[in-house]
């Protein structure tokens, strides 16, 4: 049973990590996104 608990935690942390990194990059897409937006409206003739 308690390998089975250990396993479970291991693969729970392996997953959080996974998560972590997966957010992570999306955030820093989220910000490279935004920034090519501003620059492109501010090319924009108004």
């Amino acid at each position: 049973m308690q390998f089975f608990e250990a396993r479970r935690s291991a693969n729970l942390l392996e997953l959080n990590s996974q998560l972590t990194r997966i957010n992570n990059t999306l955030d820093i897409e989220k910000r490279c996104s935004d920034e090519l937006s501003y620059m492109l409206m501010m090319t924009q003739p108004q």
